[in-house]
């Protein structure tokens, strides 16, 4: 089975400017970029306090990652990266703690 690193974070879902439109739930899957990163890697939101995260909102979260994917350097605290669909960014967020320090 895969080790998972799980962070907290502070998110902000953009609005407009033709980003998402509607809100995710729980489950939701985008591609996150993190400093330093060549590369996209997808990881798993959970929404801390509500049902759903609606665009222009900002609030916690957890995502989930594979470890292995990317170096354990770019999950620090205060860590800041984007997020989206494809090519598209449509938010934003900070790393504000390690759910399971390694």
């Amino acid at each position: 089975m895969a080790n998972i690193i799980t962070v907290l974070a502070e998110i902000t879902l953009y609005e407009g400017g033709g980003m998402r439109n509607t809100p995710f739930t729980n489950g939701y899957r985008p591609l996150f970029n993190l400093r330093d990163v060549s590369t996209k890697i997808s990881g798993h939101i959970n929404i801390v306090e509500r049902e759903c995260f609606s665009p222009g909102e900002t609030g916690k979260v957890t995502i989930s990652f594979l470890q292995g994917m990317v170096d354990d350097s770019s999950f620090n605290i205060n860590e800041e990266f984007t997020f989206g669909e494809g090519i598209g960014i449509l938010g934003k967020g900070r790393i504000l703690e390690r759910v399971n320090p390694v």
